[in-house]
């Protein structure tokens, strides 16, 4: 963080006791993921950095859902950052080994429709009892967004 510093907009303080803490899950997974569809740690860096979000971080509430999800588009539109809640975390990370079938399907497939996952965050700050876990996505709008002239959000049903 520390060398990344110039990239922020704010400064994120924990207690001296206890930090912000930054935990990436499946990282092996994940940048295999990210290397096949060709998203470099600098693009990464790049589209997350709070000096490229300022307008996404000040409407964060904007993108939330029905889920109750909270939603964050790089101001770039390349990416989706969406919390997880417990029982999605459950079915990425559980016993069902989803995670793996998932890597194996989207490196084996040249032309799925599944969406591309490029990473998974936990953070947790000094103030928090739990940690917020987060999924990194690739986003469909993509730089296209100014021409889109409608956007359906489908829900699922049972």
């Amino acid at each position: 963080m520390k060398k990344n510093k110039s990239l922020c907009i704010y400064s994120v303080k924990g207690t001296s006791s206890f930090p912000v803490e930054i935990t990436e899950c499946a990282p092996g997974i994940f940048r295999k993921l990210r290397e096949k569809f060709g998203v470099s740690h600098d693009i990464m860096l790049k589209a997350f950095s709070p000096c490229n979000n300022f307008q996404a971080i000040h409407n964060f509430d904007a993108g939330s859902g029905a889920s109750g999800s909270f939603f964050l588009f790089t101001d770039n539109k390349a990416f989706v950052l969406k919390t997880l809640k417990p029982s999605e975390e459950k079915i990425l990370f559980g016993d069902d080994d989803i995670l793996t079938t998932y890597f194996e399907h989207m490196m084996g497939e040249e032309e799925t429709l599944l969406s591309r996952f490029y990473g998974a965050i936990k953070m947790k700050l000094s103030m928090m009892q739990e940690p917020i876990s987060f999924i990194i996505m690739d986003s469909i709008i993509n730089e296209d967004y100014m021409q889109i002239e409608r956007l359906y959000d489908l829900k699922g049903s049972t």
